[in-house]
């Protein structure tokens, strides 16, 4: 990845899985982590005072607003932040429901480090990235 910095947001009700993802992105080249968050109805409010978010990094299974409501709302309100979900499966419904919710990307939680490099990437360059591809 070029010099080019993706400002992302990290949203998951599980604080290990919070680190985890923290530790696979901060040490990417260009990345910049804004703020993590545990509680998906913050996302909104927190979008609205945060001038700088590229990518939302995005759990689908949330407490309270799933993360399909989420990038509905996210879709809605700013376009231009793009939103990866992270799930712990390749369900297709999943996928499915994130491509109607304008997700521009899908990758498993447990992905290695240079798959996250290559799909942040990938919706950095206004492609999407599903299923270890960039499309």
């Amino acid at each position: 990845m070029s010099n080019i910095s993706i400002h992302i947001l990290l949203v998951d009700d599980y604080p290990q899985s919070l680190e985890e993802l923290k530790e696979k992105t901060a040490s990417i080249k260009g990345i910049k982590i804004v703020d993590s968050l545990i509680d998906s109805r913050k996302v909104i409010p927190f979008l609205a005072q945060t001038p700088k978010v590229d990518i939302i990094l995005l759990d689908v299974h949330m407490p309270y607003l799933t993360g399909v409501d989420v990038a509905y709302q996210v879709k809605a309100l700013y376009p231009s932040t793009k939103v990866l979900f992270l799930t712990t499966t390749e369900d297709e419904t999943n996928i499915d429901e994130a491509l109607k919710a304008g997700v521009k990307g899908h990758i498993l939680k447990s992905a290695p480090q240079e798959e996250f490099e290559k799909a942040l990437s990938a919706l950095k360059q206004n492609k999407s990235y599903f299923n270890g591809e960039s499309v």
